[in-house]
């Protein structure tokens, strides 16, 4: 039976990509933790300044947080070159702002999925 949602392919996306990364219990904890804080920080800094963050952290939850969202807006696995197209000059407000509301879905996904995997 296809997808038929948008919610269901993020669902699907999250659990697959968690799967992929066969953390420890203590190493999903962190991720979900670091899900949570980067919606957290995307509400107030926006998605540009938020992966620029994660990537300064360079923690690898924070990593893979980053790699998710990159993985799913369809970007390159770089997340310089990611941040680039959020805000080169071919980026629109408009373009950020659905990026943005897809992101912040995703990360609810990843987050719960994470949280029930320990």
């Amino acid at each position: 039976m296809p997808l038929r949602t948008q919610d269901q392919k993020r669902a699907k996306f999250a659990w697959e990509y968690i799967e992929r990364l066969q953390l420890t219990p203590e190493q999903r904890e962190k991720f979900s933790t670091a899900c949570k804080q980067t919606a957290s920080r995307l509400m107030n800094s926006g998605l540009p300044a938020t992966i620029a963050f994660n990537a300064a952290k360079g923690e690898d939850h924070h990593l893979r947080v980053n790699t998710a969202l990159s993985r799913h807006l369809g970007a390159t696995d770089d997340h310089g070159v990611f941040q680039q197209a959020l805000i080169g000059a071919n980026a629109t407000a408009m373009t950020l702002r659905r990026h943005t509301e897809e992101a912040m879905a995703l990360l609810v996904w990843l987050s719960r999925i994470a949280d029930g995997r320990n």
